[in-house]
């Protein structure tokens, strides 16, 4: 029972993955919903924190983009982006 509790708890963090460990952190709001966002170099992580309606999934990774732009100031690249709009991967072009 105490591994279950711990294994949810951990299911429900915002973490980055191993490889962005001790990368920036920011927390951002963008339409209405709250997104973690690591950077490291010229790497990101996006994480979405709230609950999504069937159907919104689209405008959520355009949200998500839109949040690390505003966290980091720069543009991530479209090539490059990978994940769902859960959690998303990807570089970055800073000027």
């Amino acid at each position: 029972m105490r591994f279950l509790l711990i294994l949810l708890c951990l299911a429900a963090c915002d973490s980055p993955s191993p490889r962005m460990m001790g990368g920036d952190r920011a927390e951002m709001r963008v339409g209405g919903k709250t997104y973690v966002v690591y950077r490291k170099g010229p790497a990101f992580e996006v994480i979405r924190m709230d609950r999504v309606a069937h159907g919104g999934h689209d405008a959520v990774r355009v949200a998500m983009l839109g949040a690390v732009a505003q966290a980091t100031g720069c543009t991530p690249v479209a090539a490059s982006v990978a994940g769902d709009s859960g959690v998303m991967r990807g570089r970055l072009d800073c000027p």
